[in-house]
């Protein structure tokens, strides 16, 4: 008897680097506001205002408020699109850029924007035509050049890349973003003195730029220069002491020194920061073998293994969300994929947005049940099964794990019988599911009932100790009874 750890996935089709500024919103309004009716004027406006204070979800009420009154409304489709890319829906934000340009072809921003959602999505050749279209539109486009740059380094297309943040600079030569940028394209290339030229310069720009160090760090480990690395990689934590990939480039250094206890250090708080850091484990995995801590590394690389095949499946599932924000499908297996690595947290979170969307989708509220048995949140755990029963009743797995979390609270045993009998109805063969009842029959000192089912469960799954243990249960009970 045990909850099944067993996440139910929903199946839907799918599909470091340099840094982009993304939609901005901010340009003249003036000529596209003419001719606004009152009524759409005052949604707007109340929208830019709740913008400005970051309340974006009564700013995206006020928009879409604002084209309900008027629905060709440039200005509003732009900066409704805006929120979305915010908020991680880029998917969501397409069709309103698409608006705005549709009503205002000369809208160089909503090419910008549009561009930048491409981006988000992954979707490069889109983005870079849209980048190229916000240019034309608006030669001295600064913004649009460095995030062209990024698009055409996505496609490694990185001479084209070199003149797009070369053509930023020009235009802006006190912002450090395309030079920092810049610097990583010649990394890229391998040209290391021309990115540590291009980083240093960036530094005398923003001292604070705290990336860029990071970004120099990289070249110097790569270089071989282990001391010059730890003295960027120290000016980086100086600037900000909780940032990962500083802490994950002094545990480098430290490691191609020989200074492992300096190198565990630095890598435990990297996997303190984000726990399912895979690339973390590993070296920490490395460098305890060196200091002959077999446990420790044999914990460290278990855990990597663990992580290391759900890299890209996590990163397959973020980037559906982003597309198809709408659908709580997207949502569910994305806390699939975060609970399988440990980040529950993250897990309860998606849960929850799948529920919102879909409020009847029973296998996110089973999923959140189980997150919430892991966290010891058990009366969580017991609500979240009952809901997903609620709107399944033919769900098993959740019947017979409600019936394991009242059996082991010692609460509602009439109620955990009840369950597990269900849950054996809807699914005979199962022998987890038999190996619950015959738990309750056993909380409930049925012992013939329980030896029943248990020697049931044997016959399916004859190797298996804890159904034996069981057994033995059972009959040193009905012995003594």
């Amino acid at each position: 008897m045990k909850p099944y750890w067993l996440l139910i996935l929903l199946i839907v089709t799918s599909f470091s680097g340099e840094m982009g500024r993304n939609a901005s919103a901010q340009f003249d309004n003036s000529d596209l506001l003419r001719g606004m009716s009152p009524a759409a004027s005052q949604h707007f406006t109340r929208g830019l205002k709740y913008f400005e204070q970051g309340k974006y979800t009564e700013a995206i009420q006020s928009f879409q408020h604002a084209l309900i009154q008027q629905p060709s409304f440039p200005p509003a489709n732009y900066y409704l699109a805006t929120l979305y890319v915010k908020l991680g829906q880029a998917g969501k934000a397409i069709s309103y850029y698409k608006n705005a340009i549709q009503d205002a072809p000369d809208f160089a921003e909503a090419h910008y924007g549009l561009a930048s959602a491409y981006r988000e999505l992954e979707e490069f050749d889109q983005a870079v035509s849209e980048y190229q279209k916000a240019i034309e539109l608006a030669p001295d486009y600064a913004d649009a050049y460095q995030d062209l740059g990024v698009a055409y380094s996505e496609q490694k297309r990185y001479k084209a890349a070199v003149e797009a943040y070369q053509k930023s600079i020009e235009l802006t030569p006190d912002s450090p973003f395309p030079r920092y940028n810049l610097g990583l394209v010649y990394s890229k290339q391998g040209k290391f003195e021309q990115a540590i030229t291009t980083f240093k310069q960036t530094i005398a720009i923003a001292t604070d730029y705290v990336d860029v160090y990071n970004g120099l760090g990289e070249i110097y480990l790569k270089l071989g220069r282990f001391d010059d690395a730890m003295e960027v990689y120290r000016q980086a934590d100086r600037l900000n002491p909780n940032l990962l990939s500083t802490h994950y480039g002094l545990g480098q250094a430290h490691s191609k020194q020989g200074r492992y206890k300096q190198a565990i250090a630095e890598y435990q708080k990297v996997v303190d920061i984000q726990l399912d850091y895979s690339d973390a484990h590993y070296n920490l995995a490395q460098a305890y073998i060196k200091l002959g801590k077999r446990e420790a590394a044999e914990k460290a690389m278990e855990f990597f293994e663990t992580l290391r095949p759900t890299d890209p499946l996590l990163a397959k599932a973020q980037q559906w969300v982003k597309a198809y924000p709408d659908n709580a499908k997207g949502y569910n297996n994305l806390g699939i994929i975060y609970a399988s690595r440990c980040r529950y947290d993250l897990a309860v979170e998606n849960y929850k947005k799948a529920i919102a969307l879909s409020p009847n989708l029973a296998i996110a509220y089973y999923n959140l049940g189980l997150v919430y048995g892991k966290l010891d949140q058990y009366n969580l755990a017991i609500e979240s099964y009952k809901q997903a029963i609620r709107h399944d009743s033919q769900l098993a797995i959740a019947h017979n794990n409600l019936a394991v979390h009242y059996a082991e609270q010692g609460i509602r045993l009439n109620e955990a019988l009840k369950h597990a009998k269900t849950a054996v109805e809807l699914t005979p063969e199962d022998p987890n599911y038999l190996d619950t009842l015959a738990w309750m029959y056993f909380k409930k000192q049925m012992y013939a009932e329980a030896e029943r089912v248990i020697r049931k469960a044997i016959e399916l799954a004859p190797s298996e100790e804890s159904y034996l243990k069981r057994l033995n249960e059972v009959l040193n009970a009905q012995q003594f009874n």
